[in-house]
């Protein structure tokens, strides 16, 4: 997507900013990178379907192991992902739920105790952060009509796209460090 937006931009900035731009017929200078943005897009949609589903599987079997390992937790399984389609909440109730699972796994007898590590905060942050743009470039992406408007959108995307690429190698590595503690603790537990 970064690649096909960077073509777009490209496009878009050999021609008059003040041109009206149609969302159905494009602009005829870039129809085929038009075209090829629109699946790349939808390509994109259903990829992040897909992911968000396993992610949100995978939330809910840490916390599931999570109350397997300790005691006192305060989020459910199901409120794990629950609170994800909450608005408001869901600007800090997933990340605290996922916050009490990270420490329940890395030392179930003393967890409340536990350090939040700044990867974490970091994440969280910059999802936030992520979303925000995202949400507030839609109404302009739905209302551009002229080749600048357009161009704009495209240079927000162009910051948005490697600050989503930042946000998924971060979970990426919170995937693999939580993993790698309930495995560890699962572990030995079961040999206690």
């Amino acid at each position: 997507m970064l690649l096909v937006t960077w073509l777009h931009l490209r496009a878009l900035s050999g021609l008059d900013p003040a041109k009206t731009y149609d969302p159905v017929t494009g602009v005829a200078e870039t129809a085929t990178l038009d075209i090829l943005l629109s699946s790349v897009a939808l390509l994109q949609l259903v990829i992040w379907v897909i992911a968000a589903f396993l992610v949100l599987k995978w939330i809910y079997r840490t916390k599931l192991n999570a109350h397997e390992l300790a005691t006192g937790l305060q989020t459910s399984p199901g409120w794990a992902v629950g609170w994800f389609f909450v608005p408001v909440v869901s600007l800090w109730m997933p990340f605290e739920s996922l916050r009490e699972t990270w420490k329940a796994s890395h030392d179930p007898a003393s967890w409340p105790g536990l350090k939040t590590p700044a990867l974490l905060y970091g994440w969280w942050a910059l999802w936030i952060l992520s979303s925000v743009i995202g949400l507030a470039a839609l109404p302009a992406t739905l209302q551009a009509d002229t080749v600048r408007e357009l161009h704009t959108l495209d240079v927000v995307a162009m910051v948005t796209y490697p600050l989503n690429i930042v946000v998924n190698l971060m979970f990426a590595q919170i995937v693999r460090r939580l993993s790698e503690a309930q495995t560890h603790a699962l572990s030995a537990r079961a040999f206690a």
